[in-house]
């Protein structure tokens, strides 16, 4: 799978210019942070904010360029984010069947991913040459980390870790728990109770590499609990629901105003959060969702 990645060995940085069809001058030129704006934009709780490294159109679009080449490479099943094709349901779907569920967040994934890990994994993994990996990191980091607004660094947070991760699959094998990673969410189920030395063999093998988990985000569910796993709620009867924190979501929204009161902003909003919702829920409030759409094709129209 390696060879199918033009990235596979490119040793030469005229050859990797031309790929992304760009002089050699302009591919030098985009290894700059200077091509970033950093802001900071509500987070999707509604609970302060997260910040958003933006990448130059230019550099986003090499970016993109890259990122395509990466999902050419091999990953395990276990993996989740950053995969054509997979999203977050497909990760809580792995769990359904299973009785006892451990979800575990890790800490500032992006900034807690240095450079130094994205160069590894260009020159050992894809065998590249030290110039050529120091380029490509320059094109997928910024300010010596990978970036959250960057194509790239989904899939990045994973290959730089990959090592680890398998490790941890391994032991979770052995101890017949399903594994599933989404991003910085990893979540793993059992038929059987998880033990805690299992919680501390991961949190240790993290620690390892500089990731910290969040205390307050590690989750043990129980059979007749209700569980969330990566934003996808499962009732007790394993049934898909939507969680409550993305229904007080659209309610926020909306403010208690009527539909026709909202900005053209707002319906956007809405409109995403209910896709949302309704991936879980297929018809989750329908008929609010149909007239949002059809208010604004007609405000586009208009």
């Amino acid at each position: 799978m390696l060879k199918n990645s033009f990235l596979y060995k490119i040793g030469n940085k005229t050859k990797l210019a031309k790929y992304l069809g760009i002089t050699r001058k302009e591919l030098l030129d985009l290894c700059s942070d200077d091509l970033y704006r950093v802001y900071e934009e509500p987070k999707h709780n509604g609970t302060g904010t997260r910040t958003i490294e933006a990448p130059a159109k230019q550099l986003k679009s090499i970016q993109r360029k890259l990122n395509k080449e990466l999902q050419k490479l091999e990953t395990p099943s276990y993996l989740f984010s950053g995969i054509k094709g997979k999203s977050f349901i497909d990760n809580a779907l792995v769990h359904v069947q299973n009785k006892y569920i451990l979800c575990v967040d890790i800490h500032s994934f992006y900034p807690s991913t240095d450079s130094k890990k994205v160069l590894e994994f260009y020159k050992y993994s894809l065998e590249i040459p030290n110039d050529i990996a120091k380029i490509l990191t320059e094109l997928t980091t910024f300010d010596g980390h990978l970036p959250t607004g960057a194509p790239t660094s989904v899939i990045l947070a994973y290959f730089a870790y990959a090592i680890t991760f398998e490790d941890i699959y391994k032991k979770a094998q052995e101890l017949d728990i399903d594994m599933s990673v989404y991003v910085d969410d990893v979540t793993f189920s059992s038929k059987k109770n998880i033990p805690t030395s299992f919680y501390n063999f991961v949190e240790k093998r993290m620690k390892q590499q500089g990731l910290i988990l969040k205390k307050k985000k590690t989750k043990w569910y129980k059979p007749n609990d209700f569980k969330i796993i990566t934003g996808h709620g499962i009732s007790v009867n394993n049934e898909g629901k939507v969680p409550i924190k993305n229904i007080l979501k659209i309610k926020s929204i909306m403010q208690g105003k009527n539909i026709k009161e909202l900005s053209y902003q707002e319906l956007i909003s809405l409109r995403g959060a209910l896709t949302v919702a309704q991936k879980i829920e297929p018809n989750f409030y329908n008929t609010l969702f149909n007239r949002i759409c059809i208010l604004l094709k007609n405000s586009t129209r208009g």
